[in-house]
């Protein structure tokens, strides 16, 4: 993602926080729609829960 891209930062700091890994090719893709599974493993990371 463009260093330029308003969501940026964001995606920065939840990656160090290893909340997000991006998908398979590498890329973050903040303006595509979540889904339900993506959410639970979002929420389960930024809580610590097991999975």
């Amino acid at each position: 993602m463009p260093a330029d891209h308003w969501a940026y930062k964001y995606v920065e700091y939840v990656r160090e926080q290893g909340v997000v890994q991006g998908y398979d090719d590498g890329t973050y893709r903040p303006d595509a729609l979540c889904t339900r599974d993506q959410m639970a493993v979002y929420a389960a990371r930024a809580f610590g829960l097991p999975m």
